[in-house]
């Protein structure tokens, strides 16, 4: 196979798979990363190894309740953090990819009823506006959200995540909710950084049928 000029050949990471000492709704429901693999103090390194695998793109994740750990109060020591793995990026040729909310979500959050409650729109595009104010200059490429489908009904109808809920409406009401907050959000990038790029990761699923001359298959 070949490839064209400029292809994007990426590793991506969530913040809380990988960075450690993360407090944030899954630590306190049972789901507690600890360490991980202690990315957060060894990124340097990590990202180096990126590079020797002939990669040319990061996708990683700000971690929400490091930024913003209580409501509409920042810790700009946890955004220098983030604004020193994309100096590295940039250094090392690694065109950034930055996912806005993998997953997690902070503590306060989910005590206000976390995705269900319609406020939730308001409060990430208020975190989404600082952050992009703040690392725009530095990112090449803009995730509001890691896969929404996904969370919203591995979280909210399966019942398998956090908050551990087993409600199809509540599964739904989820759904708009992250629409909104997407949509919200591609705008105030927008009017930061007219000429960002921006989406959302979304999670493809590719099915065959078992015999492809079966209708019902």
């Amino acid at each position: 196979y070949t490839f064209p000029d400029g292809f994007l050949w990426g590793t991506a990471t969530a913040a809380y798979q990988v960075e450690g000492g993360i407090k944030n709704d899954w630590s306190t429901s049972g789901l507690d990363a600890g360490k991980a693999v202690e990315h957060y103090e060894r990124f340097e390194e990590d990202l180096q190894i990126v590079r020797k695998l002939h990669n040319n793109t990061y996708r990683f994740s700000i971690e929400w309740s490091r930024i913003e750990p209580e409501a509409g109060k920042w810790n700009l020591k946890e955004l220098e953090h983030y604004r020193q793995v994309l100096k590295t990026m940039k250094k090392l040729g690694l065109t950034s990819m930055v996912t806005l909310q993998h997953f997690t979500n902070p503590i306060w959050l989910a005590e206000q009823g976390g995705w269900e409650n319609e406020k939730v729109v308001e409060h990430f595009g208020r975190f989404v506006e600082f952050v992009v104010k703040e690392l725009h200059a530095d990112v090449d490429f803009w995730l509001t959200l890691n896969e929404p489908l996904v969370y919203a009904f591995k979280a909210y109808d399966s019942g398998e995540w956090p908050p551990y809920k087993k409600d199809r409406t509540a599964a739904l009401k989820v759904i708009k909710h992250e629409l909104l907050a997407h949509a919200k959000a591609y705008r105030i990038i927008h009017q930061i950084q007219p000429t960002a790029k921006v989406g959302f990761a979304k999670h493809m699923t590719p099915l065959a049928p078992s015999f492809f001359l079966n209708p019902v298959d």
